[in-house]
């Protein structure tokens, strides 16, 4: 987990990123960088039942470019305006902070090409987010990681072993 979280390469990080087309080679040329995190053990958080198989990250950029063709207008343009704002600030940014990092600077419609987004009003955060999250799916670009361990869905503490404030009650 430390390794996603470090900074991007000498060469990304120096990298200005004058188009959207720019910051999205940096941020794919960034992906193919960062080796994939290790897998959990599956017997370590017990009760793994029903997940499905992770896939790895789209690496290709004729697949990568195929896959955003084919997105929803404003899923794409939420996905190009993260990579844009990653672009510009220079270093791996949460969905928050490149929320608010475009919500302050903007787009430089003077400055380069910036294609789609030429035009682009920013939705409130929950929109943009969701928008977000939708086009990393196909792309199989999972931002934000379940604990290591850690079954989905279900609790990792058991109705018997919940110790209630007020006994009485329960």
């Amino acid at each position: 987990d430390a390794e996603l979280r470090s900074e991007p390469s000498s060469a990304t990080m120096g990298e200005c990123c004058d188009s959207i087309a720019d910051a999205l080679e940096a941020e794919i040329r960034r992906m193919e960088a960062v080796p994939p995190p290790a897998k959990a053990e599956q017997d370590e958080g017990g009760g793994g039942t029903g997940s499905a198989p992770e896939q790895p990250a789209v690496t290709s950029d004729a697949d990568r470019a195929a896959i955003l063709a084919k997105l929803q207008p404003a899923k794409r343009k939420a996905y190009f305006s993260f990579v844009h704002a990653e672009g510009k600030a220079g270093k791996r940014l949460e969905d928050y902070e490149a929320y608010e990092w475009l919500k302050e600077n903007g787009i430089d419609t003077d400055k380069g090409d910036t294609g789609e987004l030429a035009d682009y009003e920013l939705p409130v955060f929950d929109t943009w987010s969701r928008q977000l999250r939708k086009a990393r799916e196909p792309l199989r670009e999972q931002k934000y990681t379940r604990r290591a361990g850690r079954a989905t869905g279900r609790s990792i503490v058991s109705g018997r072993e919940i110790e209630y404030q007020n006994p009485e009650t329960h």
